[in-house]
């Protein structure tokens, strides 16, 4: 049994090492078949490598372009939870408020509002809204803020 085990070892720590070897070596060799020096064979060598490099940065740059724009669109919408607007008392589930905005941006805006005129008002919510409490409102505006700024650093990364 661990002779099974080291043979396969062995075999994929050859394969590992062989395979790049096999595939950029070739060039080498033919390079050299070529009637071209050491020197212009490494240097095509070289080359070959650099364009692969590139091309694996031109790759990388674009799936982290694409992880930034899913993110941010994810940011953009406003998180289920800041939607709740009060629990039932009978079973502690949670009452949504279907009229809230879906956006971060204009929740927050319309949170903002909330608190600006439940202090004018000296504490008095709302009248046409009575769902949302101003401590659940202060809970969730730090959340919205704090989702806001990550959603334009990611808008950022996705131009």
């Amino acid at each position: 049994m661990k002779q099974v085990i080291k043979i396969i070892i062995i075999s994929v720590l050859i394969g590992f090492v062989a395979f790049p070897t096999i595939a950029l070596g070739g060039t080498f060799v033919s390079s050299l078949i070529q009637g071209k020096t050491i020197e212009e064979a490494i240097q095509i060598l070289a080359e070959q490598i650099d364009s692969l490099i590139g091309r694996v940065t031109i790759l990388e740059s674009r799936a982290d372009k694409e992880v930034a724009c899913r993110k941010a669109n994810e940011l953009k919408l406003a998180p289920q939870e800041t939607k709740i607007a009060y629990y039932t008392e009978q079973s502690n589930q949670p009452i949504y408020a279907s009229w809230a905005p879906d956006t971060t941006e204009e929740l927050l805006e319309y949170f903002r509002g909330y608190m600006q005129n439940y202090e004018k008002t000296g504490g008095s919510p709302w009248l046409h809204i009575p769902d949302y409490t101003p401590e659940l409102v202060q809970k969730y505006i730090p959340i919205l803020e704090e989702r806001q700024r990550e959603y334009f650093v990611q808008q950022e990364l996705c131009k």
